[in-house]
């Protein structure tokens, strides 16, 4: 059985610009936001919500910015930006609880 890690929330896509909700259920502390953190959680967005397949290595070089309103807490307002909008292109907002992310 899978261990569910977080709790995840896209509440707008505007442009190159995903901003959304973040909370880390397993650790408990959502650290620093990352480029890397930004291609996973794009990645896991793509296939919980839209059952689309996407490379985490694909999305990453065009990740321009990603950061947390409150790092290194239980939970997060995150921002994202992307160099593309074309990149987002299929994705839409929602909330899932990750098995990947946490």
């Amino acid at each position: 059985m899978a261990t569910q890690l977080g709790d995840i929330q896209i509440d707008s896509i505007e442009g190159t610009t995903v901003r959304g909700h973040f909370r880390s259920v397993y650790e408990k502390n959502v650290y620093s936001a990352s480029p890397q953190w930004a291609a996973m959680l794009l990645y896991d967005a793509f296939s919980s919500l839209e059952g689309i397949q996407r490379s985490e290595s694909d999305l990453l070089p065009h990740i321009t910015a990603a950061e947390f309103a409150t790092p290194n807490k239980p939970s997060t307002k995150f921002t994202i930006e992307v160099d593309d909008p074309a990149l987002l292109k299929g994705l839409g907002t929602g909330a899932w609880e990750s098995y990947y992310i946490g």
